[in-house]
């Protein structure tokens, strides 16, 4: 908790002091550093994964953060955002969705 106490605090003084392309330069190095941690909790979650289900909830989450990272970065830059890179954070949008109904329909109530 403590972590996305400081990760917003550090985005509203950035916004704040700064303007909005350094509020975007945290914002996506943020979301690039959550996007690994997600990836790497969810890889060691999976070797002891005691659910009925098996679906990585946190893969589509790094994705997704890792997409929206990029994409911050980019509009900071003031370059256009591509189009894959588009495609692949609405892709982990709907892979979280998909892998969290999953989720609910395999463990038991």
């Amino acid at each position: 908790m403590a972590l996305v106490v400081a990760a917003v605090a550090s985005q509203v003084i950035a916004l704040v002091v700064w303007g909005h392309r350094s509020y975007l330069w945290v914002q996506g190095v943020e979301a690039l550093v959550a996007a690994v941690a997600f990836a790497a909790f969810a890889i060691r979650y999976r070797v002891r994964d005691p659910r009925a289900s098996r679906w990585p909830p946190l893969l589509p989450l790094a994705a997704i953060a890792a997409s929206g990272g990029v994409k911050d970065l980019l509009v900071a830059l003031d370059r256009p955002t591509p189009i894959w890179l588009v495609a692949i954070l609405f892709g982990g949008v709907i892979w979280f969705a998909l892998s969290s109904w999953f989720i609910w329909r395999a463990e038991p109530k």
